[in-house]
This record gives C-alpha cells, structure tokens and sequence, in this order.
C-alpha cells in the first residue's frame, strides 16, 4: 500500500475506534484490518466482536445505525479533498479459526 492510503488508515483507525467506543458502551469490539483505496475515497473496517455468541444481524443494525456519526467524525479529522466513504465489516476470522482449532483437538 502507498503512503497516503497507510496515513489515511492511521487516522480511520484512530478515529474511528474511538467514536465507536463512545457510541456502543458495553459491546466489546476490535477493529482488526483497515484498507483505504488508493484514491482516498472509501475506507473499509473490519470489525470483530470480542464475545463469540453475539449475533451478527444486531452487530450490522448497529454498525449500519452508528456509521454516519462515524462518517461525520471522520470528517472532522480529515484534512483532504474527500473523506473516505466508511464501510463497516464484520470480521469472524477469529471465531472461524478457534472453530477449526477445536474440530483439530476433536480428531
């Protein structure tokens, strides 16, 4: 990745990590991957639950609910002719990994 989409990154994930606390206390979350565009125009975060039997629709509605304060956040920071368009993702590689970890100890 160049260097402009890395800063970019830097900021989102500090951005947005942070407001993402402030809007959701008591839901634990990690933010686990950023990838900006090389144009600057769309950010994608990758989300992951910290507890593993949380419901992946409520996890949207409220990722879906709470992204336009995280956009306008975001827009504060940002010092460029665009803010990235936020896309919000949930990650379950973690709880995928754990699952096939199991199924090996199972053998």
């Amino acid at each position: 990745m160049k260097e402009r989409p890395l800063r970019m990154a830097k900021i989102v994930r500090r951005v947005v990590g942070a407001k993402l606390q402030q809007l959701t206390p008591g839901v634990y979350l990690t933010l686990t991957d950023i990838t900006v565009s090389p144009d600057l125009k769309y950010a994608t975060v990758w989300i992951s639950p910290l507890e593993e039997d949380s419901d992946d629709k409520e996890l949207n509605l409220l990722l879906t609910e709470h992204r336009p304060a995280l956009q306008a956040e975001l827009a504060g920071y940002v010092q460029s002719k665009f803010t990235p368009r936020l896309v919000l993702r949930i990650d379950r590689g973690g709880a995928h990994a754990a699952s096939i970890e199991q199924l090996l100890k199972d053998l």
